[in-house]
This record gives structure tokens, C-alpha cells and sequence, in this order.
């Protein structure tokens, strides 16, 4: 009696769980990214990124829950560890997408909590009281000029591996 084969339904069922369990973790692509959950990686550039901002975290239903939280400087950096890290000025700059709409980047992939206030820091300080940071609005990367301490306003960061 137990060493009878399994009946064809429940092999067709075992098949089904199967197929479905990879179709799950497949990986969506949208352009020159590939979308893995949380995360994506960029083709071009071999890089991981972080899809939601330091502050939220990733929802099951495709977007970023919660707000993104403000960091000076300093405070950003501290946030990369032996995985993760603040990225380079180029490296915000290659997440530029050209677009009609007031966020200059591809909210398919990097969804934004609100379309004002994307300002982001890089890790490349420049001098004392300056560094590099990306406007998302904008489309621009810029640092502040002048004797102001820039280094203290809260920007948000997007975290990226190699």
C-alpha cells in the first residue's frame, strides 16, 4: 500500500507550488534595472541600491512606507557600515531620470513619499563647511557657496552597495 506512486493530481498540485514559489522571486525589469523588493540593482552601473529613503522602510505592495528622515552631513555618513554606505556625487547623479514630471527620478523604481524637498547628500565633502548633494527635483548636483555651515542641514540619503 505505501509504496504506490504518488496519484497524478498530486504531483500536478507539488508543480503548482513549485512555479509559483519562483514566479515570486523573479526579478522585474525596468530599463537598466532589475527590481529585487527592497532593493535594486543597476546593470550599467553593478551597483545595489537601497529603493527607499533612510527613514522608510519597503512595503509588500510595492512602495515605501512612512517618511524619509532628515540627516546633516556627518550623521549621514555614519550610517554606511561594512555593506551599505553613503553613495558618491556620480553615483546619485547616474539615478537622474529624464522626465516631464516634478521628480527627476524613476519613481517606478525609487518611489518618493512627496515631490518636494529631494535634496540628498552624497559622501564627497568639499571643504569645512560644504558638500555634494543631489536634487531630485531638480535634476542637479550641487554644493552650497559661501560662509553658511551647509553641513548642518538635514538632507535624506539613499544607501547603495558595490
Amino acid at each position: 500500500m505505501w509504496n504506490r506512486p504518488a496519484p497524478k493530481i498530486f504531483s500536478f498540485v507539488f508543480l503548482i507550488l513549485a512555479f509559483s514559489s519562483v514566479r515570486a522571486e523573479s526579478i522585474v525589469r525596468i530599463g537598466h534595472y532589475e527590481l529585487r523588493g527592497a532593493f535594486v540593482f543597476d546593470t550599467q552601473t553593478k551597483l545595489t541600491w537601497a529603493r527607499c529613503s533612510v527613514g522608510q522602510k519597503w512595503a509588500s505592495t510595492c512602495k515605501c512606507k512612512g517618511s524619509p528622515k532628515g540627516y546633516t552631513f556627518n550623521a549621514a555618513q555614519r550610517l554606511s557600515n561594512t555593506s551599505w554606505r553613503v553613495p558618491t556625487k556620480s553615483e546619485l547623479d547616474s539615478l537622474f531620470f529624464p522626465s516631464g514630471s516634478l521628480v527627476k527620478i524613476d519613481t517606478r523604481v525609487f518611489p518618493m513619499s512627496s515631490n518636494r524637498n529631494q535634496l540628498y547628500w552624497s559622501n564627497e565633502q568639499v571643504d569645512d563647511s560644504s558638500a555634494w548633494y543631489t536634487d531630485f527635483n531638480t535634476g542637479s548636483t550641487d554644493r552650497y557657496y559661501g560662509d553658511y555651515d551647509f553641513l548642518n542641514e538635514k538632507f535624506f540619503v539613499r544607501l547603495v552597495k558595490n
